[in-house]
């Protein structure tokens, strides 16, 4: 009863808890930060409570890379917000348009933003990550480094190359800020875009019923790691919404569990798998992957 327990409320607690303690703090960035630690260590906990493959929890040699990805994603990522920043104040931040339009969405109650201010902040990633899937190419060998892990744990949500890191938030980031969303809406955004980053790639065995068509997580998320590439080339959304894949026609979740060894890349014999360097340099040194 406890484990079921988790599998179907887990999830939600963690979710909705953490958008109340944010505003319960009235969206400090302190507790932002906070937030995310904690559900970081919540998530690798219950990896070793409640696993979907206990194979996965064994390290494969990638961990100091994982952490080495960690620690470059997470400061690409925040210098991605400046960039935006700058990008629509030299763009846009001139325009009556523009100032209108974020009159209006800065009007709007909180949570009605907050919803488009999600489903916008997906679009862009959507098509971007599905033509770096679609159309063999640079696009494809950048994230690539995102799908070479042969497992899926919490620490790999951010196995990504820089380039393809600061594409995810540039193109997340710049729509919020060029429609002028309120800075209450950003924030709230950017925690639960994070979130579920984190938790769709957690081991966790988590059954979101119903749900599964309103977020982006790990029932859905791990089959796009598929080394089968017709099942990979699914659930593109990124973010915490799975809208896109829905008005799409890529959403997919099919009844069965997927095996610890179907993850990962269709051929990876010459993928570097466990060197953070080499796969830096990989995307750029080789045509093809396969």
């Amino acid at each position: 009863m406890f484990y079921q327990s988790i599998r179907i409320f887990g999830f939600p607690a963690l979710f909705f808890g953490s958008a109340w303690w944010f505003c319960a703090f009235s969206f400090a960035p302190p507790v932002f930060y906070g937030i995310i630690a904690t559900c970081l260590l919540l998530v690798a906990a219950l990896e070793r409570l409640l696993p979907y493959q206990p194979d996965w929890n064994r390290p494969q040699g990638d961990t100091a890379a994982d952490v080495l990805h960690f620690a470059l994603t997470t400061a690409v990522t925040t210098a991605t917000k400046t960039l935006s920043i700058y990008a629509v104040d030299w763009l846009a931040a001139g325009l009556p348009v523009r100032h209108a339009v974020a009159a209006v969405l800065q009007q709007m109650p909180f949570l009605p933003a907050l919803l488009l201010a999600l489903v916008v902040s997906g679009f862009l990633p959507y098509w971007m990550h599905r033509l770096s899937h679609e159309k063999d190419g640079l696009l494809w060998r950048l994230h690539s480094v995102h799908h070479s892990p042969e497992r899926l744990y919490w620490l790999n949500a951010t196995r990504f190359h820089p380039v393809n890191a600061l594409w995810n938030a540039f193109l997340s980031l710049f729509p919020l800020h060029l429609l002028g969303f309120g800075d209450e809406v950003l924030l709230m955004t950017g925690l639960l875009n994070n979130l579920v980053g984190i938790c769709n790639h957690a081991n966790i065995d988590f059954r979101l019923g119903w749900m599964n068509r309103v977020f982006n997580m790990n029932e859905l998320h791990r089959w796009h790691h598929a080394k089968d590439v017709a099942t990979a080339n699914h659930n593109y959304s990124a973010g915490c919404l799975a809208v896109w894949d829905l008005v799409f026609g890529t959403w997919y979740l099919p009844p069965r569990r997927l095996a610890a060894d179907e993850v990962g890349l269709r051929d990876a014999v010459y993928y570097p798998l466990q060197s953070f360097i080499r796969q830096m340099c990989f995307p750029l040194c080789f045509k093809r992957l396969y």
